[in-house]
């Protein structure tokens, strides 16, 4: 082929490309266009529309199959059938038939059965891409994220089609009818199982965690273990969460053996065992929706606050305005979470004491006859 702007000649139609896009800057459509389109070429005859211009250098003589179809190009004659018969029965078998003679020849030479699922293709793919855009996908690409958000956008009014309210109704419906027929093999929905099944597994995993230093007899909720002290025989119940920190820190799971950090409520705590022989609950985060109780005693359904001085703004000591900085609250806030508190015990029946620390500082002697007498008053009427 023989360029019609610079003279030189070319043999393949590749070399002629290349000599196109990089001596005259031109595509070869807008080369062909230029110089060797014919009037009329590359215009459907059914509608008007520019057709396809191939890699072969001709324009396809119809837009779309649809306008073929209409002009009635198809020749019956010739292939003794109607163009869907050919394509159904023909086309349809030529096509099986060459694919099964590329996954034959895949197999032997790649190992698997289309080229694109061998290593070959996934490494030149990914160098290809990393090479060109610096990331092992295109989809990482900004190119592709943009093009994808917007696409997105114009078509769902959202970034991501996970987000549309037909792929939640899709999953919904699938899950829905999964769980169905998985209830009526097993009784339980497979989430249900699932969830079972992994709290379970994880108990028993952190049983055996905690089994050099208590031992467990009963767990409440998933959460709340009971617990018998293998070094000092101590009968005490704790929160998951709390043995968990107290793992993390390398110390006791036993409060007795190793007080908490707060040595005044300890000392509480340690005098209310004492007294109380039964289950005691440390720092109790189930019975009030995450609210804390200190010491709580579920059998008589009887809970004592320490309140520190500063911490919860002891009234004899602060004004409503003052602000307390570790806490970064107003003295009113506090009063006012306390008093939600105090609420909540009552409606789920629970007897809430506050002690102090100030009286348990001050007058001490006085505050353990008057928690001694409140234990053994709901000892001898529970």
């Amino acid at each position: 082929m023989k360029c019609k702007i610079c003279d030189k000649e070319f043999e393949k139609l590749n070399g002629f490309g290349l000599h196109l896009k990089f001596s005259h800057n031109l595509t070869n459509k807008e080369y062909y266009d230029k110089y060797l389109r014919k009037p009329g070429e590359g215009i459907c005859p059914v509608c008007g529309k520019e057709t396809t211009f191939r890699a072969n250098w001709l324009y396809l003589k119809f837009c779309s199959h649809k306008c073929a179809t209409q002009n009635g190009s198809w020749d019956e004659q010739k292939f003794g059938m109607t163009k869907s018969d050919f394509y159904k029965n023909v086309y349809k078998t030529q096509k099986e038939s060459i694919l099964d003679k590329t996954s034959k020849t895949c197999l032997e030479k790649y190992g698997v059965e289309k080229f694109s699922q061998s290593d070959v293709y996934k490494n030149k793919y990914k160098n290809t891409i990393k090479l060109k855009y610096n990331v092992d996908h295109f989809s990482k690409t900004k190119e592709f994220k943009d093009k994808y958000k917007s696409a997105m956008l114009n078509n769902w009014g959202v970034e991501h089609y996970s987000k549309t309210n037909t792929f939640k109704e899709q999953v919904s419906k699938k899950n829905k009818e999964f769980d169905s027929k998985y209830k009526e093999e097993h009784g339980l929905t497979f989430h249900e199982k699932i969830g079972l099944d992994r709290k379970n597994e994880y108990l028993e995993k952190f049983k055996d965690t905690i089994k050099n230093f208590v031992m467990v007899e009963n767990i409440e909720n998933f959460n709340i273990f009971y617990c018998v002290c293998k070094k000092c025989s101590n009968k005490f119940s704790m929160t998951k969460r709390t043995i968990e920190k107290r793992l993390n820190n390398n110390i006791s799971i036993c409060p007795k053996c190793f007080p908490y950090k707060n040595l005044m409520e300890y000392e509480l705590y340690t005098y209310i065992t004492t007294l109380y022989n039964n289950y005691i609950v440390y720092h109790d985060r189930n019975k009030l929706n995450g609210k804390e109780l200190d010491i709580y005693l579920p059998d008589l359904k009887l809970t004592f606050e320490f309140d520190g001085t500063y911490w919860h703004a002891d009234p004899r000591f602060y004004k409503s305005d003052d602000f307390i900085e570790k806490k970064k609250m107003f003295a009113k806030a506090i009063w006012e979470y306390d008093k939600q508190k105090d609420l909540l015990c009552e409606q789920n029946n629970i007897r809430l004491y506050r002690i102090t620390e100030y009286d348990w500082t001050n007058d001490n002697k006085n505050v353990k006859q008057f928690i001694k007498d409140i234990i053994y008053e709901s000892s001898s009427n529970s």
